[in-house]
């Protein structure tokens, strides 16, 4: 049974008790104080029905009725300011947030790993990355980018840029084992009988150059130095020569090294990287080959490209979940975001709350207050009637008391 069943069956039997007291009253004391407490009874539970009745609905032609309906718009104000100033105030969203019952980095590792989101957010990256690489108008990009990429050709970047990759390239330790492995190489083409061919018919060619300059030349010549003897000590020379620089390649790559930096750092070499970069931009369709290179890469290399991204969003995911440091980080930033969309956005849950509740009716909003206070209401009823019910008996006990003492 509700509470206002009760209240409404406790108010009938007052009224009942009344009715057959006060027709029984003088004849016995007994009668005449249940009869004091049913009377009080009667206009506590009467008050307390006014009351509550005139809360949620006119009663009759008395004024201040109504309460919910006549006030509405202070009731929700008053409502919203309780959410906004109270109950969620910014002090109170800030200390929950910063809880350690909070974990954003915890609920996305939770999302990665037990809800599929790796899948989900890589899924979605590979949609919209293709999506963004179709619809490139790559041609338009190129065509502004163009004139600012000549201007930055033109400037001194090769001529910076060139010395510092080669001295790199020649710094790294790779290099002096490719260095070692080249020498290796040409030993080995100096023992192939084509290249020893190759070798005798420049050494004839040049000879028939040399005697052709007079009869003594030739002469001097034969008598001393052959072709056969100039191509021996030739390959002979060049064969101690390699194997050398092969018994310490260390020593004879510092020296080459040595001659590439200084020719790459002397002014003769900016000035020929400078030529060859004007002509270069004279003479070449930078944007048409840029054009041409990216669209081919983008025809053809979609594939590859979206699976380097797939690659890396798997790393950076299983890195994340791994690493404390950058959860720790992770966690402190989404935070501190979150405490500025609150300093920004607090206002908006009194503004939300008032626009729910002025969405509805009058009768939306009596309804709502009686479905959630409505009972607990009527249990005052209740209290009413018993509490008036035992203050007119004591009442009542009290006057015959003071009557009886005057008497």
């Amino acid at each position: 049974m509700d509470n206002k069943r009760a209240a409404e069956i406790i108010l009938i039997v007052s009224l009942v008790c009344f009715c057959v007291t006060h027709y029984f009253s003088g004849t016995n004391l007994a009668v005449d104080i249940l009869h004091a407490g049913f009377a009080a009874a009667l206009v506590g539970g009467l008050a307390d029905w006014f009351a509550i009745t005139a809360f949620f609905q006119k009663v009759f032609v008395f004024p201040h009725t109504d309460i919910i309906r006549n006030e509405r718009e202070q009731l929700i104000q008053s409502i919203a300011d309780f959410f906004t100033d109270d109950v969620l105030n910014k002090q109170n969203i800030k200390n929950k947030l910063h809880s350690d019952e909070i974990n954003p980095s915890q609920m996305l590792i939770d999302y990665l790993t037990k809800f599929h989101g790796q899948e989900k957010i890589i899924k979605v990256t590979r949609i919209v990355i293709r999506k963004f690489l179709e619809n490139l108008d790559l041609q338009t990009i190129i065509k502004k980018l163009e004139p600012d990429l000549r201007q930055f050709l033109k400037k001194d970047t090769a001529e910076k840029l060139i010395p510092k990759l080669v001295t790199k390239i020649i710094s790294s330790r790779h290099t002096v084992n490719f260095y070692s492995v080249l020498l290796k190489l040409i030993k080995a083409i100096l023992e192939q009988p084509i290249f020893k061919k190759i070798i005798s018919d420049n050494v004839t060619e040049m000879m028939e150059r040399y005697d052709s300059g007079g009869f003594m030349r030739e002469t001097v010549r034969a008598s001393t130095l052959n072709n056969e003897t100039l191509l021996s000590l030739i390959l002979e020379r060049g064969k101690e020569k390699i194997e050398m620089m092969i018994a310490a390649p260390e020593e004879s790559y510092s020296v080459i090294r040595k001659k590439v930096e200084d020719w790459i750092h002397s002014p003769a070499f900016a000035e020929l990287i400078n030529e060859r970069k004007n002509i270069l931009l004279e003479e070449t369709d930078i944007g048409g080959w840029l054009y041409t290179t990216l669209e081919r890469y983008r025809r053809f290399g979609m594939t590859e490209i979206l699976d380097n991204i797939e690659r890396l969003l798997n790393r950076l995911t299983e890195n994340f979940c791994r690493n404390k440091d950058w959860q720790k980080k992770f966690n402190e930033i989404t935070k501190k975001e979150v405490d500025k969309l609150v300093e920004a956005n607090h206002e908006q849950i009194r503004q939300k709350v008032k626009e729910a509740l002025l969405s509805k009716n009058e009768d939306e909003i009596v309804k709502m207050v009686q479905d959630s206070a409505g009972d607990s209401a009527h249990a005052i009823r209740i209290s009413g009637s018993l509490v008036g019910g035992l203050a007119g008996t004591f009442l009542y006990l009290v006057a015959m008391f003071v009557e009886g003492m005057l008497k």
